[in-house]
């Protein structure tokens, strides 16, 4: 009985450290603007117009950086950079006291193919299969409801602009 749980318990750790480690593939998001250009995945910065952004009476969103990289994953070292040519994302960061609701109480966007996620506690990001616009422009909901048969409460609009 001894032997099996040796073997057992010798076999597991062997799996697991063969696995465990690898984070090559996984998807990356910069974090800032001198990683994206030391990775050389960042393509424009934008800014908020006026800055804090005001959505209704009581909803702002002060961003302190925003910038468009071509997507990317990890390589099989952890500064290894695989591009994914023709795919973007915008990351914008926020005010992290801000995005204590996001995604349950309101949210950027109205449709699953055109919305703004939470990548973090001060960062959100959305992705683009073309270069974004020189103004990008988003209906912001009351709610989280992504689907198109969904009534929506529009609430206000989140506009950002190339620098």
């Amino acid at each position: 009985m001894k032997r099996f749980f040796f073997t057992f318990f010798f076999n597991a750790t062997i799996l697991l450290s063969q696995t465990s480690c690898d984070s090559q593939g996984h998807v990356g998001v910069s974090n800032g603007i001198r990683e994206s250009k030391k990775r050389n995945i960042f393509i424009s910065e934008y800014e908020a117009k006026p800055n804090p952004i005001k959505i209704n009476d009581t909803l702002s969103i002060k961003v302190s950086r925003a910038w468009v990289e071509n997507q990317w994953a990890y390589g099989k070292f952890r500064n290894e950079t695989i591009i994914n040519n023709n795919e973007y994302q915008l990351i914008i960061e926020v005010d992290s006291n801000i995005l204590e609701n996001y995604g349950s109480t309101w949210t950027i966007g109205i449709d699953g193919s055109r919305y703004i996620r939470s990548c973090g506690s001060n960062c959100l990001m959305t992705d683009f299969d073309t270069l974004p616009k020189d103004i990008e422009e988003w209906k912001v909901q009351d709610g989280s409801q992504l689907d198109s048969l969904s009534t929506k409460t529009i609430i206000g609009t989140f506009k950002i602009y190339k620098k």
